[in-house]
């Protein structure tokens, strides 16, 4: 058993609510953790909060205290954060780049567009599950193919959305967690960062590879012991790259054989990966308030 534990968790449905401000959204997810961990509000001691864009837009820097108020929750330190180059965040920089992951890992190893793009298709049918989820109608391979092109080679179907969102969670320590009635016992949490003095490598997510590498070690486990794995996957090719990064396969299979394992489709055995069954963030995305 590791060092902290899961007690509850809170998600609202992603997708437009103009009628809601910020604070209603991140209370109502507060809420649902405090009602799925079945504690006292008050018993919370420390509350994180992070956003995209909401202090940008709105002017406001401490939203993390105004939600905990919301909650009945006060006195206590909250950490905001979220502010990064505005740039980035509205995406003028994201696109492109995993645009030219793409492009480089067709021309490095033998995938075709198609292999990558089947990955929105795998995501939707897991989202049609999901009531949470923004978008649940199932999608061809055609109708990805055929979506209009956002950066060459990937189609406006094989990029993130955004939306309105928001999801909470209430950490304890184990011994809190063992008078809870499901709690999760995490293994391992890995926080990496890349270099700006290293050759970027398109192909090889060194900073995703190395960290899994981390988890992996600290946990006392490896791939052969997951069930189900929930990735980043803002763009087809990135949950691709993070299959090769987790060891799900080896380097320029992930297109195919690391998807094969988690559609339960590899008709030669091995990994059988359930993997972002909630639909990860194609069709659960990324959500700016």
């Amino acid at each position: 058993m590791g060092s902290a534990s899961i007690a509850g968790v809170g998600i609202i449905p992603f997708g437009k609510h103009p009628d809601k401000t910020l604070i209603d959204l991140g209370a109502e997810a507060g809420y649902r953790a405090i009602k799925d961990a079945g504690i006292d509000p008050m018993r919370i001691g420390a509350g994180f909060f992070a956003n995209g864009m909401a202090g940008r837009l709105f002017g406001d820097s401490t939203i993390g205290q105004n939600i905990f108020w919301e909650l009945g929750i006060n006195k206590i330190p909250v950490i905001n954060s979220g502010e990064t180059e505005l740039d980035t965040r509205v995406g003028l920089i994201a696109p492109a780049g995993f645009a030219m992951r793409a492009a480089r890992y067709l021309m490095e190893f033998e995938c075709t567009p198609e292999q990558i793009a089947m990955v929105a298709v795998k995501n939707r049918q897991h989202a049609g599950l999901n009531p949470n989820a923004q978008f649940q109608t199932p999608l061809t391979l055609e109708q990805v193919m055929a979506s209009p092109m956002i950066v060459d080679p990937l189609t406006r179907l094989q990029c993130c959305p955004i939306a309105d969102g928001a999801s909470s969670v209430i950490i304890c320590s184990p011994d809190i967690a063992r008078r809870i009635r499901k709690p999760v016992h995490v293994a391992s949490a890995i926080l990496c960062t890349g270099s700006y003095g290293n050759h970027q490598d398109m192909v090889v997510w060194e900073t995703d590879a190395r960290g899994c590498r981390l988890a992996y070690e600290k946990a006392g486990i490896g791939p052969e012991d997951i069930d189900v794995i929930e990735c980043h996957d803002a763009f087809t090719i990135s949950e691709i790259l993070h299959y090769e990064a987790l060891g799900l396969c080896g380097p320029g299979e992930g297109a195919r054989v690391g998807l094969a394992h988690c559609m339960g489709e590899d008709k030669a055995g091995g990994l059988k990966i359930k993997q972002n069954r909630t639909a990860g963030f194609m069709y659960f995305p990324f959500f700016i308030n």
